[in-house]
């Protein structure tokens, strides 16, 4: 961003707002970003809501922000939140995280796309073979929901820079996580305060939901 090479994020981060809070806990098994992500939808501590393991948050019977903003007659979107539990209904989008896709998506014509997704996420795309079967149901939906020929070419452009030339944008070294910064928890409701996550832009995005309440 500093070379002018990033406009648009650069856009993005000069517009975007940074909170820091405290986690409710401290054991280094309870600050998995599943668990502090399910704190942040809920509101609760993790003494409170026991969810542990991915996945178990669509099980838990908790009311997260979405359903609160839903209740205000508002419309939600959630796309991809973390161990969150399925939405549907007027006025919703609701994307499951890969690793709960047995959760549907609402709308159900996106389910495609959630399949799909899901798969190459989960294998970190590498060695996934997808069947005809898989791939074009896909492609179909893409086309059907604004791909248009422009990205289609650009995408195509970018992959054959990236395989056949230099690329002006050198990838950082891999670093240790212990040396990376981290960003610690997000204030929910009341002094209840919610956990570390490791992904601040996500942050972000969140807290504009958050602040709503």
């Amino acid at each position: 961003m500093d070379q002018g090479k990033l406009p648009n994020f650069t856009a993005l981060y000069n517009s975007s707002q940074v909170f820091t809070s405290i986690a409710d806990v401290s054991e280094p098994d309870y600050l998995e970003p599943w668990i502090q992500w399910y704190s942040i939808h809920t509101g609760l501590p993790y003494d409170e809501h026991k969810v542990f393991y991915l996945t178990d948050g669509p099980k838990a019977d908790h009311s997260d922000l979405w359903r609160r903003l839903a209740g205000l007659g508002k419309s939600v979107m959630n796309c991809g939140s973390m161990n969150a539990r399925a939405l549907a209904g007027t006025g919703v989008f609701y994307l499951p995280d890969p690793w709960c896709n047995n959760q549907p998506a609402w709308p159900t014509e996106i389910e495609v796309f959630k399949t799909v997704m899901a798969k190459l996420v989960q294998e970190s795309t590498r060695g996934v073979a997808l069947g005809v079967n898989e791939w074009l149901p896909f492609v179909t939906f893409l086309l059907r929901h604004g791909l248009a020929a422009d990205t289609v070419r650009a995408i195509l452009a970018q992959l054959g820079n990236e395989r056949l030339g230099p690329s002006e944008i050198q990838r950082p070294a891999a670093r240790r996580i212990e040396d990376e910064p981290q960003v610690i928890g997000a204030r929910v409701e009341g002094d209840q305060t919610a956990g570390n996550v490791d992904d601040a832009a996500n942050l972000d995005c969140r807290h504009t939901a958050l602040r709503a309440l």
